[in-house]
């Protein structure tokens, strides 16, 4: 099944502070800004949620903090919606673990049914 990102959402994930992007009903979001301003970031904070620990840059937290997250929520041409939570923790200084991977299935507006969890969910 082909999903579609329709909504995105990264917190103190490399340079980025809080991003949110939501469907509008485009074919394809435009992600634009000055240099250093976290375009690179977003992008990678998607590809971390959706590509696993493989996919982490080596220190993903954003400097100082010591949380992170990514929520992403992915919707099928048939309605179904998969909502994928990613959350980190580390001690301050750009390193990480995983706190919380969640997969859950989305119906009638709310996560019903957990698809994957990996340990400290």
């Amino acid at each position: 099944m082909v999903y579609t990102i329709t909504r995105a959402r990264a917190e103190n994930i490399m340079r980025l502070f809080v991003v949110e992007m939501a469907d509008d009903g485009s074919p394809v979001w435009s992600i634009g800004g000055d240099n250093e301003n976290g375009k690179t970031s977003f992008i990678t904070a998607i590809i971390m949620a959706l590509g696993g620990a493989k996919r982490f840059p080596e220190k993903p937290l954003r400097l100082g903090e010591t949380k992170g997250q990514v929520d992403l929520e992915l919707t099928a041409k048939t309605g179904e919606v998969l909502i994928v939570c990613l959350k980190l923790k580390g001690p301050g200084d750009g390193s990480y673990e995983v706190a919380k991977l969640e997969v859950s299935e989305k119906r009638n507006g709310r996560p019903e049914r957990r698809l994957v969890r990996e340990s400290g969910c």
